[in-house]
Order: C-alpha cells, then structure tokens, then sequence
C-alpha cells in the first residue's frame, strides 16, 4: 500500500489561486482540488478519472506484465518455488483484476493508495495557500506554499492530474513488481532459446525438436522418425505390413503367377510385396512424394508444455500455437501421439478397402433364377 505522506498537509482551500483569474489557472487548479477530494474521501473511481491517460496507461501495462508473468510461472518454476514467484509479481494486488475489466483502474488504485494518510485539519485547510500554476504546453505543476509540487497533463477532456504517475515513480513497491515480472519473463525467454536448442528425446521438447530437425532433412531420416513414433502409430505401421501380407494371400490363391503383378500394380500392394517389416513400410511412406510428417509446421518452435510429464502424456504447444501431444515411453523417450490417425488413413485403410472388395459376395447377374 503506497501511504500518500507528501500531500497530508496540504490545504482544499488552497485551491482558489491568488490573483489569477486566468481561466486555465483554474482549470488546474479545479483539477487539484478533484484530485485531493477524490483520494481523501477514498473515491477511486473519481480519481481514476481525474488521472492522467499517461498514469493510467502505465498502471494498466503493469496490470498486463503482473497478469503475463503468472501465466507463465508454472512453465518456468518448479512445484515448490511456484507460490512465492506468484506473490512476487503481485497476484494478490492485481493476479484477481482482470485484463480489460473497465473497473481495473479504480480497483488498482484502491490496493495501492491509502487514503488514511490524507486526513486534513482545519488548520492545515485555512492557512494554506498555493502559488499560480506554472503552465508549459501541455504540462503544469503547481508548487503550493507548503513547498509541495503537483503535475498536471492537458489532455482532449481538460486538465488531468498526474499525482498517481507520481506516486508510482516515487513508490519502490511498482519497480519491484515489474523488475520481478521482467525477471520471469527473462527465465521464460532463456528456457525457451534452451528448449529450441534441445534435442534430447528425454524430454517432450527436445523429442519434439528432433523430429522437427529429422524431418526438414533431405531426404527425412525414416529410421530416426521411426524411432519417435508411439507404440499406438508404430501399431498402425505393422497392421499395414499384415494386411499387405493378407491381401497378397488372397491374390495368389485366386490368380496364377502371371497375372499377379498386374493384380498387384491394380491393388496397391507392389510396394509391399518385398517388404518384411513394419519399420520399412513406413521407410517407404517417408519416400513417398504424398508423405505427411508427424510434425506440420517445420518452423513452429516448442513454447510451453501443458500437463504433468509424471503423467506419461503433455501437449507442446508451439509459438504458432499448434499443438502436439508427446507421450514418454518405458525406456524414458518421449514420442509423438497423434501421428496414427494419419497412417490410419494414408496405408492401411487403402489395403483394407481392398481386402473388402476382394471379400464381398458377389452379386448375380440381373435376371437370373434360383434351381435349374
């Protein structure tokens, strides 16, 4: 709470300006005596309004750097740091304000100014008396007798005060609220340049970035993306293999030798025919001119993980804001799960389709009747 000291002596009556019936003299000084009624009767919202765009624009970028910092505390700290991080950026001052909320001005103000402090006596409102404004384009300050300065900044709607701009220079609480903010925004940036660097496959993201790095060579390391791929696509892989396998069963006990390769070529099934595992059929998917990587975008780097990597399975979530789900496998390696669906699609529904057709009844010609 910024206690406001320096104006507890500081007279409303001081407002009317000797001998200056100048109009903008008193418009500065009106704009004074709002400022002074609005924080000693604890009226935020009036002061706020009263306030300068520029004081409010530089409590609201504070308000973006608190809420921005939070948001990434728990990419950046471990379990155990994560609440005093919070509190230092001040998620008990401005963490529960919402962004854009129109009421985050007055509800800033009244957490960070104590109008406890502004309790004038009679005294002290009869025997203090101001000296004219001094007025340069667009700025004002007023030095009252009682050696006390007040800015002021004109602006489209008059003459608005700039004693929260004040405050906020003179108050060490806001610098270490962005100095702690720009600190875990720092430690945000740093772990991000180590996660783009990182290749170990050990963690989601270094997984993540060697398949991003595989994949952009030329041509793609079949073996290396291979070995990246989950237990539920390398699945995919092999019921392609079976189903290759199946299909060329079926053609060889229906047709003889010499119409099998034409069989073969019209069924899909020649680029199989000489395969023997799962890890060449999809080798030959990587050399296929329709191939489609497990990762989309090459050039989307890793920029959070979401979810617990204790639970086995998180999301990446890119700096184009894709997202890929990892998941860890039993010798520690992360892979990536989402890639079965598209082998799903691309190789083995194909062979599928066509064991379907070779298995369908066939139906008899129109006209035809049963018993002879």
């Amino acid at each position: 709470m910024i206690r406001v000291r320096h104006i507890a002596t500081l007279g409303v009556s001081l407002l009317t300006l000797a001998c200056s019936p100048d109009p903008e003299q008193l418009e500065v000084a009106a704009a004074l005596d709002r400022t002074i009624t609005s924080l000693e009767a604890g009226d935020m919202a009036a002061l706020w309004d009263i306030t300068a765009p520029t004081a409010q624009r530089e409590v609201l970028k504070l308000q973006k750097e608190v809420h921005t910092a939070l948001a990434v505390i728990d990419q950046v700290y471990p379990p155990e740091s994560r609440e005093d991080a919070r509190k230092a950026v001040g998620q008990r001052l401005m963490g529960d304000i919402e962004l854009g909320d129109p009421e985050a001005g007055p509800k800033i103000l009244r957490r960070i100014l104590d109008p406890k402090a502004v309790r004038l006596d009679e005294k002290a409102r009869d025997g203090l008396r101001s000296r004219n404004a001094t007025i340069d384009g667009e700025k004002a300050q007023i030095h009252t007798s009682a050696g006390e300065k007040f800015t002021f900044e004109k602006t489209d709607a008059g003459w608005r005060s700039g004693l929260v701009m004040d405050l906020i220079e003179q108050s060490r609480r806001f610098d270490t609220l962005r100095e702690n903010a720009e600190q875990v925004l720092a430690a945000q940036q740093a772990q991000r340049e180590a996660w783009v660097a990182s290749r170990n496959p050990k963690t989601p993201h270094g997984a993540y970035n060697l398949l991003r790095k595989t994949l952009s060579d030329k041509p793609p390391k079949a073996k290396v993306i291979y070995s990246l791929l989950d237990k539920a696509t390398r699945a995919v892989a092999l019921e392609t293999l079976q189903a290759a396998r199946k299909l060329q069963r079926m053609l060889q006990r229906r047709h003889k030798k010499a119409r099998r390769r034409a069989l073969y070529k019209k069924y899909g099934l020649s680029k199989y025919v000489k395969l023997d595992t799962d890890r060449k059929v999809f080798a030959l998917w990587v050399s296929d001119s329709k191939f489609v990587g497990p990762v989309g975008q090459l050039g989307a780097k890793p920029a959070s993980v979401e979810g617990a990597e204790a639970s086995g399975l998180v999301t990446i979530v890119t700096d184009k804001n894709t997202r890929h789900r990892m998941r860890r496998g039993d010798d520690g390696i992360w892979r990536t799960a989402d890639y079965a669906p598209v082998l799903r699609e691309k190789l083995l529904s194909p062979l599928q389709e066509s064991i379907k057709r070779l298995t369908a009844p066939k139906s008899k010609p129109n006209g035809s009747k049963k018993g002879g």
